[in-house]
């Protein structure tokens, strides 16, 4: 994959996270994507931009919050925009924890 244009690799990854239905698989691959330096990032804004679309990850508000508590432990709540990708799937009471551990309020 890491061969492929950057808009065909994003497209693979989207498909991927459709495919896979293991939450810890695709946690682990966001994390480590977006973690990489050498990725792109308009493969990581697309990554979570797309991540909302998966209706079984939907269902699980932990899993938005786990994504955003453990990525804004090494970037900036809008890089990427994490905040506004991941928070309106997290429970009011994980938002004003995030927010909180942002400084913000």
């Amino acid at each position: 994959i890491d061969s492929l244009p950057i808009k065909q690799r994003t497209i693979a990854a989207q498909n991927w996270i459709q495919l896979e239905k293991d939450e810890k698989q695709i946690f682990n691959f966001i994390i480590q994507n977006l973690n990489d330096k050498n990725m792109p990032r308009y493969f990581k804004y697309r990554i979570l931009q797309d991540l909302h679309r998966h209706k079984y990850l939907k269902k699980s508000s932990s899993f938005f919050y786990s994504l955003a508590s453990h990525l804004t432990q090494t970037n900036h709540h809008s890089q990427y925009n994490i905040d506004a990708h991941l928070l309106p799937f997290c429970t009011k009471e994980q938002i004003f924890d995030l927010l909180s551990r942002w400084s913000l309020k």
